[in-house]
């Protein structure tokens, strides 16, 4: 009967370190399309695009300076204890240990909840959602993104630690993805936290975050 048992595990430990796999691969031909596109600027039938001299260096012409706040809108998560944290049967609950260091999703970090929530603190798959608190000496987590796979349910709640953007006036999920996960953005954020064992970032900061909206 172990035996059995240790055959069926070693098969889902295969299949989830393939995933995983997977998963690293395609970030990083994400992470290679973004700089071309948007840090070198070698995007569809650039040649024939004007480059020119702005105050924060080179871009297209036509791409306008814009600010978080002007293209997402964010919501803060659910504040919890530990009584809310349950075994089984509970929603999805997606804590600050959901984002990997450095950025990306981390299964681990998902727990189950029971309690009240508000609408605007739940996620759901493709949503993209950031830390704004941080306990690692090395600032590896903070002002990191994420974005929201499918765990088997349509939506879940998030913490307080964490912070969704949702873009507005039809703008796009994906550039929001590509900008909070593999531009300058968290290492440029990261320099805003403050505190001793724990740091926090302010929402406004990330409100108040420039970029160059393509």
């Amino acid at each position: 009967i172990q035996d059995k048992i240790a055959s069926v595990l070693t098969c889902f430990d295969y299949l989830v370190e393939t995933n995983s796999r997977r998963i690293r691969t395609l970030e990083e031909i994400v992470q290679s399309l973004y700089d071309e596109w948007f840090i070198h600027f070698r995007f569809p039938d650039f040649k024939r695009a004007e480059i020119i001299r702005t105050p924060q260096g080179a871009a297209p012409k036509g791409w306008p300076r814009k600010m978080i706040s002007d293209f997402a809108r964010t919501y803060r998560g659910k504040s919890y204890r530990s009584t809310n944290l349950i075994g089984e049967r509970g929603i999805p609950f997606i804590t600050l240990k959901c984002i990997d260091k450095d950025g990306g999703f981390r299964i681990e970090g998902l727990k189950q909840f029971s309690g009240d929530y508000e609408e605007e603190q739940t996620l759901e798959i493709g949503n993209v959602f950031l830390a704004v608190t941080d306990m690692t000496p090395e600032r590896r987590v903070i002002g990191r993104a994420a974005r929201v796979p499918d765990i088997g349910a349509k939506k879940s709640v998030f913490s307080m630690d964490l912070l969704k953007l949702v873009p507005i006036n039809d703008y796009d999920n994906e550039f929001l993805y590509g900008l909070c996960r593999f531009s300058q953005m968290p290492l440029e954020l990261k320099e805003y936290a403050n505190g001793v064992n724990v740091l926090h970032l302010s929402e406004k900061c990330v409100h108040n975050y420039e970029f160059q909206l393509p």
